[in-house]
């Protein structure tokens, strides 16, 4: 099966790379929507993946522009094991590495018991870097963000700084003179 990239020049849509693990590892998928376009592709994208132990919901979002970030929530497989959890991940991890995202970031929800009684610990030990947690206003919940990178490369960069002229420096003082009082 050929999948086509009429839109880049890389592959920039989830779902076309998704097609092509799924397709590879002889797993079932589906995804609403299934084809991303110019109009469509920053919108949620709701998917399914059904393996020969489990099937998976989950929820997507492209970040395809300059920071080329990829948001998954909501992965929810059933029966909700370790195995089912980590196979279901590396499939979106491979299909998000095709789709040329420099980052996976994931969005995970602490369970009253505590992290250890969520599948989703274990994606630490898969190179996921786990932030600190925020709790979440309008429901209470306790959510913590994972992130791996996807792996290719990193760069050195530095910024440079202007260091404000004298009258600037003046100003900056008052304002944070006037901030402490």
């Amino acid at each position: 099966m050929e999948i086509t990239r009429s839109l880049a020049k890389h592959p920039n849509l989830i779902t076309e790379t998704l097609i092509e693990v799924c397709v590879e590892k002889g797993v079932a998928f589906a995804a609403n929507p299934m084809v991303l376009s110019a109009f469509n592709e920053w919108d949620p994208i709701i998917c399914k993946i059904k393996t020969k132990t489990c099937q998976a919901e989950f929820h997507l979002q492209q970040m395809p522009g300059c920071c080329a970030v990829m948001i998954l929530y909501f992965l929810h497989p059933s029966p909700n094991t370790e195995k089912n959890f980590k196979e279901v991940l590396e499939i979106i991890e491979e299909a998000t590495k095709r789709a040329a995202f420099g980052s996976l970031l994931m969005a995970q929800v602490i369970p009253d018991k505590g992290i250890r009684d969520a599948n989703w610990h274990l994606a630490m030990t898969m190179g996921y870097v786990l932030h600190p947690f925020f709790t979440n206003p309008k429901s209470g919940n306790k959510v913590v963000y994972l992130t791996k990178d996807m792996g290719f490369g990193k760069q050195e960069f530095s910024v440079d700084v202007k260091i404000p002229d004298p009258i600037w420096n003046k100003f900056f003082k008052r304002a944070l003179g006037f901030m402490k009082a």
